[in-house]
C-alpha cells in the first residue's frame, strides 16, 4: 500500500557483517477525477455536483466553498472533488452555479364591481414573498392592499414581486 515504511537490511553471512536502515516510500497511483456540474436552479433543496473516477468506482469527497454540505441557495460555489482511497490520489476543481428560480404570481380576477366597492387584494407569489400592487390604468386608487374606485370604467392592476437572493 501507499505510505512510508521503515526498512532495516542486515547482512547474514558468517564472514561479513553490516546493516543499513532507511525509509521506503510508496506513492499513491494517480487517478483522474471528472466533475459533473449540471446547470441547476434554486428549488429549496440541496444542489449537488457529481464526480466520476478513472479507475472507476473510487470514493470521492466533494466540498462546496470548503463545506461538505451541498448548498441550497442560489449563487456560485467553488467545488473540489478529492479521491479518498489508500492506493489512489486525484482531484478536480470547478464551479457549481445555482441560478435564481423564476416565480409566478397568482392574481385572482375581479369581473364585476361597483364604483363604491372596496376590494382587498390578495395575490400570492410562488416564492411566498410579499406581492406589491400598482394601478396601471383606470379610475382607481390603492391604499396598501385596498383598491377603491374613483369613477366608472375598466381598471388595470399590476402585481409584482421583485424577488430576493433565490427568486
Amino acid at each position: 500500500g501507499a505510505g512510508s515504511y521503515a526498512v532495516v537490511a542486515t547482512v547474514e553471512d558468517p564472514f561479513h557483517a553490516g546493516s543499513a536502515t532507511g525509509t521506503l516510500t510508496v506513492a499513491k497511483r494517480p487517478a483522474n477525477v471528472t466533475l459533473g456540474l449540471p446547470e441547476q436552479t434554486y428549488d429549496g433543496s440541496p444542489r449537488i455536483a457529481t464526480a466520476t473516477t478513472e479507475p472507476v468506482g473510487l470514493a470521492v469527497a466533494i466540498t462546496y466553498d470548503g463545506n461538505a454540505e451541498a448548498p441550497v441557495a442560489a449563487g456560485t460555489y467553488a467545488v473540489v472533488a478529492t479521491v479518498v482511497d489508500p492506493t489512489y490520489a486525484g482531484s478536480a476543481v470547478g464551479a457549481l452555479v445555482v441560478s435564481k428560480a423564476d416565480q409566478t404570481i397568482d392574481f385572482p380576477e375581479f369581473f364585476e364591481v361597483f364604483a363604491n366597492d372596496e376590494i382587498q387584494l390578495a395575490a400570492t407569489s410562488r416564492s411566498g414573498l410579499a406581492v406589491t400592487y400598482a394601478v396601471a390604468g383606470g379610475p382607481a386608487v390603492l391604499d396598501g392592499t385596498t383598491l377603491s374606485f374613483t369613477g366608472v370604467g375598466s381598471v388595470t392592476l399590476a402585481a409584482s414581486q421583485a424577488g430576493d437572493g433565490n427568486w
